[in-house]
């Protein structure tokens, strides 16, 4: 939001969220995992139908609202239009697919290693480590083919 005085932008009203997504793992707090997925994978195709690619999906750029559970992406300085170079060093070691290019598959990399971030580290409550590590497996798949790729550019 904005604040505005006598019709006049006067500043910005940002929401500071507490925790990233490797936070709040290494502070063994619940999170729902299904919830963190499908929001990133929102995300994700949200930039890609925009014809943008992130360029540094990583635990630490992932925030997580304590109230809620909402997932939000942030970091987005590395975000190149798809096709385009990129020209520094993009991404976060060990969740970056080392490409010149800015792809779809340069984010299907990154969200597949945020899952197996998420079925390593995941604290459960419940005890039931297996069986969720299991559902977070079957997400990896559902995610992977989830991603879309953008439309096509018309001819024009």
């Amino acid at each position: 939001g904005c604040c505005v005085k006598e019709n006049c932008l006067r500043g910005i009203c940002l929401i500071r969220y507490q925790s990233t997504l490797r936070q709040k793992i290494a502070q063994n707090k619940y999170i729902n995992c299904d919830l963190v997925i499908i929001n990133i994978v929102s995300a994700a195709n949200h930039l890609h139908s925009i014809r943008y690619i992130h360029n540094d999906f990583n635990p630490n750029n992932i925030m997580i609202d304590n109230a809620s559970q909402q997932t939000i992406v942030i970091d987005l300085d590395l975000c190149k239009l798809i096709g385009t170079p990129r020209t520094r060093k993009c991404g976060t070691e060990g969740y970056e697919k080392v490409s010149g290019i800015a792809k779809c598959e340069n984010g299907r990399y990154s969200i597949s290693q945020i899952i197996k971030f998420i079925r390593n580290h995941v604290y459960l409550e419940t005890g039931k480590q297996d069986q969720k590590r299991e559902s977070v497996i079957r997400w990896t798949i559902v995610t992977i083919a989830a991603i879309q790729h953008p439309p096509p550019i018309a001819a024009g």
